[in-house]
């Protein structure tokens, strides 16, 4: 739990600082590999969601669809390899 919470947090200050994003409209190229971390850590703590908490994964993503608008970010951007994006639901 503590190392999803730290994750969270860390991609937050990571979207929300200006080392990155130095307007709303323009990210520096140098910050890609940060983001490209920040979504295999975020992907890997919802996997760890759905393979071990499935009652609970279910229902948070059949609320809030929050790993299918994950997922189609990363595939949009390339983030993240097809074969990393291992949650079949």
């Amino acid at each position: 739990m503590d190392y999803m919470s730290h994750t969270v947090d860390a991609a937050q200050a990571l979207l929300a600082g200006t080392a990155a994003f130095p307007s709303r409209v323009t990210i520096k190229a140098s910050a890609m590999p940060l983001l490209v971390s920040q979504a295999r850590r975020l992907y890997r703590a919802l996997s760890h969601a759905w393979r071990h908490h499935r009652e609970l994964y279910d229902s948070f993503e059949a609320e809030t669809r929050c790993t299918a608008r994950f997922t189609a970010l990363a595939r949009r951007y390339c983030l993240l390899a097809e074969e990393q994006l291992v949650i079949r639901s």
